[in-house]
């Protein structure tokens, strides 16, 4: 049997349920076309997601492993947070799971991944004739849509936890 994800959400979908609205055991948002300034129901299945965004179908996908067992634990502290409908008494597991959630959340979209490659375009149109020809080639290969897919990886295996930290100190309120 196969269990790998070639449509990956860059919003989760544990997220996106909590704005949806039920029917037949489906989950719709409202979306609002900008261009014909329409309002039309859309499916979450089919909203923020990019094929092989993070993993491509030949890896073990330790992406998108990692985001789901996330995201499981998220919609069960989300859960309790809507029915309880105030922070006291959440645990500090949950308010983890919180902060975990949020800080990869923040970091795993398409936004991110656009602005690793803005970034490495402003660094060559500032320094281009500085540059050596294999600091050039690397900067340029960053910029490669494999390279931008591991960095951005790196980023939420990796890296997630200084940002977790960061929401973790916040004064958390709940309106």
């Amino acid at each position: 049997m196969n269990n790998k994800v070639k449509l990956q959400h860059y919003v989760s979908k544990v997220y996106l349920k909590n704005f949806s609205i039920e029917n037949k055991g489906k989950f719709y948002l409202k979306c609002f076309d900008k261009q014909t300034e329409e309002v039309f129901p859309v499916n979450i299945e089919k909203i923020a997601y990019d094929k092989e965004f993070y993993d491509s179908l030949d890896e073990d996908q330790i992406t998108e492993k990692f985001l789901r067992d996330i995201e499981t634990e998220f919609g069960k502290t989300i859960g309790d947070l809507i029915l309880k409908k105030n922070l006291d008494g959440l645990g500090k597991d949950k308010f983890e799971s919180i902060a975990k959630f949020v800080s990869i959340q923040m970091l795993r979209t398409k936004e991110t991944r656009l602005i690793f490659k803005q970034a490495s375009q402003q660094f060559l149109e500032k320094f281009n004739e500085e540059l050596s020809e294999k600091l050039r080639k690397e900067v340029e290969d960053s910029m490669e849509k494999e390279s931008l897919r591991k960095t951005h990886r790196k980023l939420i295996l990796e890296d997630y936890e200084i940002f977790e930290d960061i929401i973790k100190k916040m004064k958390w309120i709940l309106i």
